[in-house]
Formats: structure tokens, C-alpha cells, sequence
């Protein structure tokens, strides 16, 4: 929900304020929950989307996401971009990849999801932050 998105966006603000301004998308129909923007490059940016998940599935083998989703992310070129679920204070996340474009669909609750591995994804909020700080450097080089 919106208020879990806002908290998470405050306490990586916190992280990262130094490196970065940190844009909430508020609009419902948005492919992405976050823009991130180098304080040095404001031309750099990076996309955070974001899941907040009730922790009683923080044990599930794999993580879900709307196929919709990754086509949008995909065709509105929203990358570098980090798929991030959080279930109470247990983060997982991984980078976005074409590949995620051939996954295997299943339909749940009449739309298309796709399963991630856990094991594809990296956890906790240190690895997040360096991780983001990786993209916004690697994205600075290539502008």
C-alpha cells in the first residue's frame, strides 16, 4: 500500500541521500514505483518497483509478478530497473533482465504472473543500497 511504499521510500532516502533524489510515482497506472536521479548526473536515473507483501509469504520458493508489468517495463525502456519485494523488514530483489520477458506465465486471479526464483534474487537493504549505488555508476559511465 501507499503507506509502505512512502516508508520505504523515507528510509532509502535516508541511505542514499547523499548520491541521490528519490521520486515517488503516486500514479496508479505507473509501470514503476520509483525513479532514482544521481545528484551528479541527473541524466543517470534508475527504477525501483516495488512489492510489499504480507511476511507471512517471506518462505515462498518464488516471487510473483504481473507479466503486464515486465512488458511495460520492457517497452517504456524504464531500465535500468530493480524488482524489489518486501515482506516487513526482509527485502529480496533482483535487477531486471530481457530474459524475465521469456519466463513462463501462469494466470492468477484472471491475469498473468510470472515466477521469479528466490535463488535469482539478492536480500537485504545493504545489498540493495550497494547495489543501486553499482547501477547508478555503471548507467553514469555509459551518459
Amino acid at each position: 500500500n501507499d503507506t509502505n511504499e512512502n516508508n520505504f521510500a523515507i528510509e532509502l532516502w535516508k541511505l542514499l541521500k547523499d548520491h541521490l533524489k528519490i521520486k515517488v510515482i503516486n500514479d496508479f497506472y505507473s509501470t514503476v514505483d520509483y525513479e532514482l536521479t544521481s545528484k551528479k548526473n541527473p541524466n543517470c536515473k534508475i527504477y525501483l518497483e516495488l512489492k510489499c507483501r504480507d511476511p507471512k509469504w517471506k518462505n515462498c520458493k518464488s516471487f510473483i509478478i504481473g507479466k503486464s508489468k515486465i512488458d511495460n517495463i520492457n517497452s517504456k525502456r524504464l531500465t535500468p530497473c530493480i524488482l524489489i519485494w518486501k515482506f516487513g523488514e526482509l527485502i529480496y530483489f533482483k535487477e531486471y533482465i530481457t530474459e524475465l520477458l521469456t519466463y513462463k506465465t501462469e494466470v492468477i486471479q484472471k491475469s498473468k504472473v510470472i515466477h521469479i526464483d528466490k535463488t535469482e534474487c539478492l536480500s537485504g537493504i545493504d545489498n540493495l543500497v550497494s547495489t543501486i549505488q553499482t547501477l547508478l555508476e555503471k548507467v553514469s559511465s555509459k551518459s
